[in-house]
């Protein structure tokens, strides 16, 4: 399956979803300033597959989710996911993802649909 990354997530008005990353800036007081950047398909699978969900898992499940982290997040456009990736992330992103993320999310993959 081929899925386009660079779509933005939007609210339920229409505006872009934003997303607060962490950043090197700081502000007058020393404190850290988070950066506002909008939220995309790659963003929020790369966030629910690095997601720490309690659960355990082993290390060759968690470097599976990483290597699947890495090669979406190196994706400049089209990401082609195998079946058992797609499974993965439909899992994943249910999980990990608020409801108006995984709600998009969910209709890129055609999830529940």
């Amino acid at each position: 399956m081929k899925i386009n990354v660079t779509t933005v997530l939007k609210e339920l008005d229409g505006t872009p979803l934003f997303k607060i990353s962490p950043t090197a800036d700081f502000d007058e007081d020393g404190n850290p300033k988070p950066k506002h950047e909008k939220m995309t398909v790659k963003t929020a699978l790369v966030d629910a597959l690095q997601a720490n969900l309690r659960e355990s898992i082993d290390g060759t499940e968690k470097m599976k989710r990483y290597k699947l982290a890495e090669k979406i997040y190196d994706t400049k456009r089209e990401v082609e996911l195998s079946e058992e990736e797609v499974k993965l992330i439909k899992g994943l992103t249910g999980r990990a993802l608020t409801t108006k993320a995984y709600g998009q999310i969910a209709r890129v993959f055609g999830f529940g649909e």
